[in-house]
């Protein structure tokens, strides 16, 4: 590089091996002598990174380096934390969203050295969380809906128990029960970096209770009748009537005195344990 003619000179080296410089000296009494030494020309490392990129927060992930034998690999790393170094290796976990870089210096076994630097870009994890009842009754319809929604984000919901009603692919579902039991919602939500969830709500199916009302009609004035409804375990019955006078309610039956002729009615409304109400209702005649 420039000038082989003077006291100093500049030399680019581009081949590892062994390589000589010469030098030939000249007076003016027409004396001269030429001085070698010999050099070794290492092979300056050139590290190159690899590994995940964007990757999801919460994921951890193995970055490399080609590997020679010999050198030594100094890794360094931002926004995220160092589990485990293996010389031209490294894992990394990306706690949160944001950027980071992932450096490494390559060492040979003498001074010779390179750098390289991967940037990072750490995408949300999404979270999805659904808002809505655990509890519901046969024959009725519930919506369910995402808590936090993020623009751009896509959603598909899922059900097993139960039946949805209209799109499963919004901010929102609508889900028809029909069978008693345990049913589960499963909501998936992904982003445009590729990652994704799913999260899951159990639901409790109760079967909504179906009163019928059995007992004499018509009946004549001045007579008492037990009227009935099928007994289920643990359900509460309330009963009215009208028209005629209660003497006993027992659970499932009530006992009516009609005193006159004319129209009445009996109902009784059933509940279960929880929430699920049904109503049935009878309308009795009475006679002279």
């Amino acid at each position: 590089m420039g000038s082989s003619s003077g006291t100093s000179v500049n030399i680019q080296w581009s081949t590892a091996g062994t390589a000589t410089i010469s030098l030939y000296e000249l007076n003016s009494y027409g004396c001269d002598s030429t001085v070698s030494t010999t050099l070794n020309v290492l092979q300056t490392p050139s590290p190159s990174i690899t590994g995940t990129t964007p990757i999801c927060a919460g994921q951890t992930a193995i970055y490399t380096s080609p590997y020679v034998t010999g050198n030594t690999y100094t890794w360094n790393v931002t926004g995220g934390n160092v589990l485990s170094t293996n010389n031209n290796s490294v894992t990394v976990y990306w706690p949160s969203a944001g950027s980071g870089t992932v450096s490494l210096t390559e060492n040979n076994t003498s001074t010779c050295n390179n750098n390289d630097i991967l940037n990072i870009v750490i995408a949300p994890q999404p979270a999805p969380l659904i808002s809505g009842t655990g509890t519901v009754c046969t024959g009725t319809s519930s919506s369910y809906s995402v808590v936090t929604q993020t623009a751009g984000n896509t959603y598909s919901w899922n059900v097993i128990g139960g039946s949805i009603i209209g799109s499963s692919t919004g901010t929102s579902v609508n889900i028809q029960w029909s069978t008693a039991g345990t049913a589960t919602i499963s909501l998936y939500e992904s982003n445009g970096f590729g990652c994704d969830s799913t999260i899951s709500l159990n639901i409790t199916v109760l079967q909504t209770p179906s009163p019928a009302i059995t007992g004499t009609t018509p009946i004549c004035a001045g007579q008492t009748v037990t009227y009935s409804t099928p007994n289920v375990s643990g359900n509460t019955y309330t009963w009215n009537v009208t028209g005629g006078n209660v003497l006993s309610i027992s659970n499932n039956t009530v006992t009516v005195y009609w005193a006159t002729a004319g129209s009445g009615t009996i109902s009784v409304t059933e509940n279960n344990t929880s929430t699920c109400s049904s109503n049935d209702r009878s309308e009795e005649h009475t006679s002279e």
